[in-house]
């Protein structure tokens, strides 16, 4: 899909061929994705300060023939390290908000060495959500206009297929009318598909909105 703007026409006639309606609408899309991954960039950034710090302190220990007390700190560096891997582990697990361009972009980023989600399939559950206004932060994401929530054994590409028109219609009449849209993706075991997706739907919401059942009624077996 192009990001440059664009114009929708509606355009209806009656049983006579008489023409009953006509309206033009610019569309924005976004030039600029919105990226939600501040808080990953910041974890990655303590991880190696943390590891400086271990480093450091163990150099201190070795150039220093004084007796200092240095082992404590290695300790905490240590731990601090181990914490912040921990962490990062856990926002990557709990899923990552992304807006539909930016998903778009990286479906394929290499051909020839296999780079973008496309070639890294995985289950996993997903979060679609639109807005009529373009999300500026993290705690206007669920200010969301209407929602929808799924799985996959392919996460990647049903997302793709939502996006590209042949998936959820609503979600892509969306799309097609100008609106917004993000997603959110969290990966799973194929164990608890069903029930990470229930969760889901009920914590959006997404009964009054998309989906039509509370989810969990696939058979993997």
């Amino acid at each position: 899909m192009s990001n440059k703007p664009g114009v929708i026409y509606t355009i209806e006639f009656d049983g006579d061929g008489k023409l009953v309606r006509f309206d033009s609408r610019l569309v924005h899309h976004p030039t600029t994705p919105v990226r939600f991954q501040k808080l990953r960039q910041f974890n990655k950034v303590i991880l190696a300060l943390s590891g400086l710090l271990a480093l450091a302190a163990l150099a201190f220990r070795v150039f220093h023939k004084q007796q200092y007390e240095i082992y404590p700190m290695v300790l905490s560096g240590l731990c601090l390290l181990t914490f912040w891997m921990i962490l990062i582990f856990t926002v990557d697990k709990n899923g990552q908000w992304m807006s539909k361009e930016e998903f778009l972009n990286d479906w394929i980023i290499d051909r020839q060495s296999k780079r973008g989600y496309k070639y890294h399939d995985r289950p996993g559950c997903y979060v679609i959500t639109t807005y009529h206004e373009e999300v500026q932060n993290v705690q206007q994401l669920m200010h969301y206009e209407h929602v929808y929530v799924g799985q996959s054994l392919q996460v990647f590409q049903r997302l793709y297929n939502h996006f590209s028109g042949r998936g959820n219609g609503k979600i892509y009449g969306d799309i097609q009318s100008g609106m917004f849209t993000y997603v959110r993706i969290i990966p799973c075991r194929k164990s608890r598909l069903n029930e990470l997706e229930k969760q889901l739907i009920a914590q959006y919401k997404a009964n009054a909105s998309y989906n039509l059942t509370s989810g969990g009624a696939t058979n993997w077996q």
